[in-house]
């Protein structure tokens, strides 16, 4: 497909910080996010990780989610 590729292992206080940091540093074109399905309060529950990047990436976020756990009815 053309793309380059840049992964790395950082460690920080915020993820979200840190993400959005790395993307400055390295003039990134755009963050790959993977987020699970979580629900809280009945609600889909997005963490803090991943709106505190939509606000302030400076590049284009793509995000993938996890499938919706198959609800079973007794």
């Amino acid at each position: 497909m053309g793309l380059e590729v840049d992964a790395a292992i950082i460690q920080a206080r915020s993820a979200g910080a840190a993400i959005v940091d790395m993307a400055r540093e390295s003039a990134a074109e755009m963050i790959v996010m993977a987020v699970d399905y979580h629900r809280k309060l009945g609600e889909l529950d997005l963490g803090r990780t991943l709106p505190y990047v939509l606000k302030n990436a400076p590049c284009r976020v793509w995000i993938c989610r996890t499938a919706m756990p198959e609800e079973h009815e007794e």
